[in-house]
Parts: structure tokens; C-alpha cells; sequence
């Protein structure tokens, strides 16, 4: 005899008596498992999320589009080097932090997430090509910001 008392039943489990080879028996419940979300189709729940490539694909067109200011804008134009300087090495740096955020966070939140290094690896090169193209950007500021002090304007 048990001094505990019986476990509670488990809810969408039939329960059935067992007889042991060694003499007794015993109750064992069986569980049904509803893994199907009835109330929505979506299924939600077990949907494998991947990582996104909007953050490399906005930084190669920040790229590209830095490449296009450089051309665009001359020697002269300090809209344009400051917008190309901006867009080359800040904004580069500033999508790899969003990539790592966004599939930290996700990862995170769900189980069924699947982490793509891929894409940091290519963050991180077009990061560097980035900081190569930014170069003339910094020195036509240089060169504008120095005229402009040696006028004195």
C-alpha cells in the first residue's frame, strides 16, 4: 500500500491499468498530444523564422549609392560629401548592429529560428569596403573646409 496519494490525471490522456511481470499492477496514462493550433490555420507556433537580408542589402545600396555621390556630386559640393560620408562608413557600421539586434531578438522569442552568420560576415566585409569608399568623401570635406578657412568664409 502507497502512502502517497495517486498523481492527478493528465488532462487529454486515457488512462489504463498495467500488470507487471513481477506481480501488482499499475496505472499509466497515456498523453495525446494536440500539436495542431485548432482555433488558427496559421500554425503560428511552428513556423521557422530565418534571418532577414533587408540589413545587407540596404547597406550595399548605401554603398552604391555613396559610389553614385562621388561622381554626382564633384568636388565641391559639401551636401554631397557629407551625405556620401554618411551613408559609407556610418551607415554600414549602423546595419550591422541592426542584423545582430534583429536576429538576437529573434532567436530570443522563438525556438524555431534559424541564425544566418552568413550575413554578418557579409555586413562586415561591405563595412570595410565602406570605410575604403568613404575615403574621397573625407577628403573632398577636408579640402572645402580648408578653402573655406584659408578665405576666411
Amino acid at each position: 500500500m502507497s502512502l502517497l496519494p495517486p498523481p492527478p490525471p493528465i488532462p487529454n490522456s486515457q488512462s489504463r491499468t498495467i500488470s507487471s511481470p513481477f506481480g501488482g499492477e499499475a496505472n499509466a496514462s497515456v498523453s495525446k498530444l494536440n500539436l495542431r493550433n485548432s482555433s488558427s490555420s496559421n500554425h503560428d507556433n511552428f513556423s521557422i523564422g530565418k534571418a532577414s537580408p533587408t540589413p545587407l542589402l540596404v547597406s550595399i545600396s548605401l554603398c552604391i549609392g555613396s559610389c553614385v555621390l562621388l561622381f554626382i556630386g564633384g568636388s565641391n559640393s559639401l551636401f554631397y560629401a557629407v551625405i556620401g560620408y554618411v551613408f559609407t562608413p556610418i551607415a554600414a557600421t549602423v546595419c550591422i548592429a541592426w542584423d545582430n539586434i534583429w536576429q538576437r531578438h529573434r532567436a530570443r522569442n522563438s525556438s524555431w529560428f534559424v541564425k544566418n552568420w552568413s550575413y554578418v560576415t557579409a555586413l562586415k566585409i561591405v563595412a570595410s569596403i565602406s570605410f575604403l569608399i568613404a575615403i574621397p568623401h573625407i577628403w573632398h570635406l577636408s579640402n572645402i573646409i580648408a578653402t573655406k578657412v584659408a578665405n576666411g568664409n
